[in-house]
């Protein structure tokens, strides 16, 4: 339906996968919001034919500004682990219960 949105969830916004959905959703009409690093994207290639990243597709781009190599936590303040992708899945909830 054209009056949906679509949202869609990558950090580097480069895999063909990402980009397909972007683009079949426009085909049809929709509008597209991305949620997606654009320091990450700028320091990546498209793995997509076009050679676009998921935010050169969407009509709606909110940069979660994770650094590239997707690290979130910082140890002793020089290394850094843990991937933001994986907080997007979760949402922990005040009473501590944990929703997916």
């Amino acid at each position: 339906d054209p009056r949906d949105t679509m949202i869609i969830i990558s950090i580097s916004g480069r895999n063909a996968g990402v980009v397909d959905m972007a683009l079949e959703a426009k085909k049809i009409g929709m509008k597209v919001v991305a949620l997606t690093s654009r320091q990450f994207a700028n320091s990546t290639t498209s793995r997509h034919s076009s050679g676009k990243h998921l935010m050169d597709v969407a009509d709606v781009v909110i940069d979660v500004k994770c650094v590239s190599g997707d690290a979130a936590l910082s140890i002793f303040l020089r290394h850094f682990h843990g991937p933001w992708n994986g907080c997007y899945g979760v949402y922990r909830r005040p009473d501590g219960r944990e929703l997916r």
